[in-house]
C-alpha cells in the first residue's frame, strides 16, 4: 500500500489524466483552438510539476481542489 503522499500523488495525476482526456475530446471554435493547446499545455506542466514534487520525496504539497479559480485576484 501507498504512502498517503503517493495515494495522493496518484489520485491527483489521474484527475490531471481524465481532464486531459476530456480536452482531447473537446470540439471547440476555431477561434479557440490555442486556448484549448493552451489548457492541454497546462495540463501537462501541472501533472509533471507534481511527479517532479513526488520524485524529490516531498509528495503533494498541493491540493487541486484548494486552487484559486480562474481570474481570481488571489
Amino acid at each position: 500500500m501507498p504512502a498517503r503522499g503517493g495515494h495522493r500523488t496518484a489520485e491527483m495525476i489521474a484527475r490531471l489524466d481524465r481532464l486531459e482526456e476530456e480536452a482531447n475530446h473537446a470540439t471547440v471554435p476555431v477561434r479557440y483552438a490555442s486556448m484549448l493547446y493552451s489548457l492541454r499545455d497546462h495540463i501537462d506542466l501541472v501533472r509533471e510539476g507534481i511527479k517532479k514534487d513526488a520524485d524529490k520525496g516531498g509528495g503533494t504539497g498541493v491540493s487541486l481542489t484548494q486552487m484559486p479559480e480562474p481570474g481570481s485576484s488571489t
